[in-house]
């Protein structure tokens, strides 16, 4: 079980019954938050799925949303530019 709360351009807070993170996205010129929150789920289930641990899992899940904010439209960039992001995402065990 997961539990995810979106702060924003602040990151998210994501917990477990075991640990709680916190994840910081990059700064990033915004070009629509459209779709952020579902492009943040979308990472958390690609996560899921790879069986990642939960500082991985959040840093998945804020550069997938930090992808979607740089673009116009609900879609994400590619997998590179994915991995860019997730690369400057500041995760942080509370």
């Amino acid at each position: 079980e997961l539990v995810a709360v979106s702060q924003g351009e602040e990151g998210a807070l994501l917990v477990t019954r075991d640990e709680t993170v916190k994840a910081r996205p990059p700064r990033v010129p915004v070009v629509s938050t459209v779709g952020a929150g579902d492009a943040m789920v979308a990472g958390l289930v690609a996560a899921h799925l790879d069986g990642l641990p939960l500082p991985a899992a959040a840093r998945r899940a804020t550069s997938f949303s930090v992808g979607n904010i740089t673009r116009l439209g609900a879609h994400l960039p590619p997998r590179d530019g994915l991995e860019g992001y997730a690369a400057q995402v500041t995760v942080t065990p509370l």
